[in-house]
Formats: structure tokens, sequence, C-alpha cells
């Protein structure tokens, strides 16, 4: 009987071990930034574009909008499939047919992502830039990166369609990035980066995010 308690008190005491373990798993609040003069590889996706997502073309090659459409256009087309040739000049000024050009490429994989192809990068009165990836109706987990100084501070956000999860932030665990100085200097963020997160709902399945980004650095 001892000797099986001695037993049982040991399973015990791995067990406790091993969720300690997971609990101390380390994170780091910000990666060192690897400056150079130019960045080689390829960044041609920076020339594709696309239009807004609620944005495609009929079988006549017409834009057509579907969902989210301003209600004078959803009155404009009920009746029709396509948009009537006297209505097509202010069909055009209700919608966006603006040519969104491409930011981001990149491989990753967190909850509810489907890909991103836009990364928006903003600088604020301090001098910090802030980018966020941009989600859509699929992808609801974004990459945000927070730059200041010699110094990169990258999270994962994700806000969940499911009510359980909610909103979570996945804490990055390693990683590097390597920003273009020349292009930064003219206010174009111009990198590549690999990163692993720490995912807290499902410890043994790393989320990663890597990939490369050319994206003018707007004024707030």
């Amino acid at each position: 009987m001892k000797s099986l308690s001695i037993f049982f008190l040991c399973l015990c005491w791995i067990n406790l071990l091993a969720q300690d373990k997971s609990k101390t798993v380390k994170t780091i609040s910000e990666v060192k930034i690897n400056w150079i003069d130019s960045i080689s590889g390829d960044f041609s996706f920076k020339n594709e574009w696309n239009y807004s997502e609620n944005i495609f073309k009929n079988d006549k090659g017409q834009l057509r909008c579907d969902g989210n459409c301003p209600d004078r256009i959803e009155k404009m087309i009920a009746n029709f499939k396509d948009i009537p040739r006297d209505s097509i000049g202010i069909y055009y000024q209700l919608i966006d047919t603006s040519h969104y050009f491409k930011s981001l490429k990149s491989d990753a994989w967190c909850y509810e992502y489907f890909g991103s192809n836009y990364m928006n990068c903003f600088k604020n009165e301090a001098g910090f830039i802030n980018c966020a990836s941009s989600n859509s109706i699929s992808t609801h987990c974004s990459l945000r990166l927070a730059i200041y100084g010699d110094f990169c501070r990258p999270i994962v956000l994700l806000n969940s369609m499911s009510q359980s999860t909610g909103t979570k932030i996945f804490k990055c665990t390693s990683g590097q990035i390597v920003i273009d100085s020349g292009f930064y200097s003219q206010g174009i963020l111009k990198a590549e980066f690999n990163f692993l997160f720490y995912n807290s709902l499902e410890p043994s399945k790393p989320i990663y995010w890597k990939g490369k980004i050319y994206s003018p650095i707007s004024e707030l």
C-alpha cells in the first residue's frame, strides 16, 4: 500500500510540473529590428490590386456592388440583373471602384484566418508606427505591429465570431524582422518578417505568421 501511495504521489507531482511548465511559456514583448540598406527579393505583389471586397464584375463586365451597398444603389438595381444604361453614371458615383494595391504577402496560421493582402500602417504624433493586417468577411485574425526606434512589438489579435472565444491576444514567443532603411526614410515600410506566437487556446499548436510587407506609412 505504501508503494502504491508513493506511486500516485509521483504521478500527481509529474502532472503538476507539466501544468506549471505550460503556464510558464516564455513570451517576448518586442523584437529588435534588423535594419539594412536594401532588401532584395520579390516584392512584385505590390503591383497587384483588387477592388473593394463587395465589388465584382458581372457577365457584361460591369462593376457591381454586392453587400454593404448604399441604399440608393439597392433600390436602383433591385429589379435588374445588369445596371440600367441610363443609371450607370450615377451608379459609379455611389460605389467605390478604387484600385487597392496589395501591401502584404504572407503565410500564416491562426483561427478564422483565410488570408489577407493588405497591411495598413500609420504614424502617430509621437512618431510610433502602428500596422495592422486587414480582416474580411472570412478572416478575423490580424497581425499587429508597433514599431518604435529599433524595436518592433508583434501580436496577433483574434476577434472571433464565436461568442465563447471572443477577443484573444496572442503574444510573440520568437521571431525576426528586417526593414529596408532607405524606403523607411521615404515613408514606406518594406520589410520581411517571421514570427511565432503562443497559442493560449491550444498550447501545443503554435500560431505563426511570416512574409513580406510593402506599405505606405500614413500620417494620423
